[in-house]
């Protein structure tokens, strides 16, 4: 069973601020990628108020421990989501902007890709984001 960022904290002896809980939370139950103007109205939703500067400082927190993950889709704005989540990647439309995750292949044709490109390339990939652009169903 996958283990909640909440949960994580604890397992990994990390202080449980009441801001960092509240931004577990939400990013636990985030069905798409967060920005910090989307986790401070979820905030000020559940009547608990935070600066943009503490909600960065506690994110960047959350990425140091391997906790949360930043992405971003090409237009400037960073968003964050659960590093605990399986890897995936993203469909982003273009018109409605949805953001809809979904897993390519299994890990060994991830490896397999890596092993390739490393090969052809002399590259030592460590990590890597692929993120797909074009329309939704309803958009098309």
């Amino acid at each position: 069973m996958l283990k909640t960022l909440k949960e994580k904290l604890l397992e990994l002896g990390l202080r449980q601020t009441r801001l960092r809980a509240l931004l577990a939370d939400f990013l636990d139950s985030a069905s798409e990628p967060l920005s910090v103007p989307e986790l401070n109205r979820l905030l000020l939703k559940h009547k608990n108020q935070a600066n943009k500067t503490s909600i960065y400082r506690e994110l960047a927190f959350l990425i140091k421990h391997d906790l949360v993950r930043e992405v971003e889709f090409g237009e400037g704005k960073k968003r964050y989501e659960s590093a605990l989540l399986p890897h995936h990647h993203h469909l982003i439309c273009q018109k409605c902007q949805q953001v809809t995750d979904v897993t390519l292949g299994s890990g060994a044709e991830m490896i397999a890709w890596e092993k390739l490109i490393s090969a052809k390339a002399g590259f030592k990939v460590t990590n890597h984001l692929l993120e797909f652009f074009g329309f939704c169903q309803k958009c098309r």
